[in-house]
């Protein structure tokens, strides 16, 4: 499937903070997001608890840094699985997180309460 570029063009705002400009580096731009990992960590088990009452996911900052890192690095390759495969296995990957722990914090992520979204 090929789109034009009308269609693949970004349309939202474009226009930064001054504190989000004036960061040079990738790793800069990674660790300003730090501030907001306890709150994607109070979302996320909410919402788990919201999905899972008898077991919800118990996750922390640390937790939420590794698993926004992986899917920084992991964004190459489809099939995330490949990372912890035999045959394809990724040490950088598979050493932070097994695939179990990154699947159940795929689905669980969350940087929202919904019980206080607006029905619309």
């Amino acid at each position: 499937m090929i789109l034009s570029s009308d269609k693949t063009q970004f349309a939202g705002a474009t226009d930064l903070r001054e504190d989000v400009e004036n960061l040079q580096t990738p790793l800069q731009f990674f660790k300003y997001l730090q501030i907001k990992y306890c709150h994607i960590v109070e979302q996320t088990m909410i919402y788990s608890a919201q999905q899972c009452q008898g077991n919800p996911i118990k996750v922390s900052n640390a937790d939420i840094e590794s698993f926004i890192g992986l899917c920084m690095n992991m964004s190459l390759i489809s099939n995330c699985r490949y990372y912890w495969s035999t045959q394809f296995c990724v040490n950088q990957v598979a050493n932070i997180m097994t695939y179990n722990a990154f699947m159940k914090l795929k689905r669980f992520i969350h940087f929202s309460n919904n019980a206080l979204q607006m029905t619309g």
